[in-house]
């Protein structure tokens, strides 16, 4: 659906969506392409994955050594974090792309000093700003390990000012739509206030959610860190832990003065130096055997983990069910009524957008149905439904029935002596026609 307008209409409605629109472009182009089959829009999130791995092996390889970069390398390959965002038709899977390039071509940039490790330091970092807001977090991580590297040096110090203003003035349209978003456009509040189980399961996400595995990397990230520690040499890790460290404390701090917007699933645009730690902790242990077994406890404890969101949701998820079920049974001059956008936005998709389907009024409501669909309409208020000969009434996965005897109570429906002539599976779909 972000994908259908032109490019300027992606521009100038911008600010009414969650993300930068860089991957709405990439999957307007990706579309026109390949098309917008299933298959065609989860392969976009496939390539960005694996150019991904190598990127992260590029980076490793960079920080440390060839030896950490294979290790860190199997360690990506298979995160339950990187295998799911490579299989949702999202922003993540680029965004996690493009904060490893960045981060590539900042630590390349601070070793060899190169013009062109710096502009491709700051082209780098301008598309990761555009592809979801939270790079602006690690990016203040980013340019914060730059200061403090070339804060010592005149040359460098001013080579620092300069990119940082430039790379600020370039981002004010994406910085201007930022802050119309949230005085204007959205509404946070499905991101509840920070606790502890909020701020454990934001680290735990890095893991994919699994507390062996987390548990697992604390211990490799442990022994990383006492290795520097002993060798007096902890600049390598400086820019992994400041990537790692640095988004969700100010998050953290934003959230509790009243603006929550820390969530769990927004930890993989800092998952990539969590790898690389932990590859750390692999490649230091000199003992072949006992670094063997701690992959493979590393791919034991993973395995079980993974997942494919899409399988998973085509074999638990009855809405393909309902949807063809409405589709063959409808007849001409019959509505179809969703209660809930959670039914609401898959139907479009697996119904082609019929003229009569509709959202009752007055239900949450996203901005991709209030600015991105303006060629339809999108909400129906009860009593519109009395023109119709029968409504199909999808309920959702979170409603119980009671909704649908509530909407027929409405005087303007009760008048017409309505009747649920059918329930489909589950009770997640009923026929209503309409007394004689």
């Amino acid at each position: 659906m972000l994908a259908r307008p032109s490019c300027w209409d992606i521009l100038r409605l911008s600010p009414t969506e969650g993300n930068p629109p860089l991957s709405t472009f990439a999957y307007r182009f990706w579309i026109a392409i390949f098309g917008s089959g299933e298959t065609a829009l989860e392969s976009l999130a496939v390539v960005f994955g694996l150019a991904s791995l190598v990127v992260i092996h590029r980076l490793a390889s960079e920080v440390y050594d060839e030896a950490t970069a294979h290790l860190s390398l199997v360690l990506a390959a298979i995160s339950p974090s990187l295998v799911s965002v490579s299989q949702q038709v999202r922003s993540y899977s680029l965004a996690v792309l493009l904060g490893a390039l960045s981060a590539l071509f900042l630590v390349r940039r601070l070793k060899h000093d190169r013009p062109r490790d710096r502009v491709a330091f700051l082209v780098a970092s301008y598309l990761f700003l555009n592809t979801h807001y939270y790079a602006l977090l690690v990016l203040f991580a980013f340019f914060l390990h730059m200061w403090i590297r070339c804060w010592p040096t005149a040359e460098r110090r001013n080579q620092a000012i300069r990119d940082t203003l430039l790379l600020g003035l370039v981002s004010v349209p994406t910085l201007v739509a930022l802050y119309l978003q949230y005085t204007r456009y959205r509404n946070y509040g499905w991101i509840p206030p920070p606790d502890l189980s909020l701020l454990g399961g934001t680290f735990t996400a890095l893991a994919g959610g699994s507390v062996p595995l987390f548990d697992l990397f604390l211990l490799l990230a442990g022994i990383a860190l006492v290795t520097h520690a002993r060798a007096r040499d902890i600049a390598p890790a400086v820019p992994l832990l400041l990537w790692l460290l640095v988004p969700p404390a100010i998050a953290l701090v934003v959230s509790l003065l009243g603006w929550p917007f820390l969530f769990p699933r927004y930890a993989v645009l800092w998952v990539v130096p969590f790898l690389l730690i932990g590859g750390r902790g692999i490649a230091v242990v000199r003992s072949l055997p006992l670094r063997v077994a701690l992959l493979a406890i590393a791919c034991a404890v993973t395995v079980p983990v993974l997942s494919s969101y899409y399988e998973e949701r085509r074999s638990t998820s009855v809405e393909q069910e309902a949807s063809d079920l409405a589709s063959v049974r409808r007849r001409p001059g019959e509505a179809i009524l969703h209660l809930t956008k959670d039914t609401y936005i898959p139907a479009l998709v697996h119904h082609g957008f019929p003229a009569d389907e509709f959202l009752m009024a007055g239900a949450s409501t996203s901005n991709v149905m209030r600015y991105w669909m303006t060629d339809r309409q999108v909400e129906i208020r009860p009593e519109e439904l009395a023109r119709f000969d029968a409504v199909w009434v999808f309920i959702g996965p979170d409603l119980s029935p009671d909704p649908v005897h509530t909407l027929l109570a409405t005087p303007a429906l009760a008048a017409r002596a309505p009747r649920v002539e059918f329930l489909g599976p589950d009770g997640r779909v009923a026929r209503v026609e309409w007394g004689r």
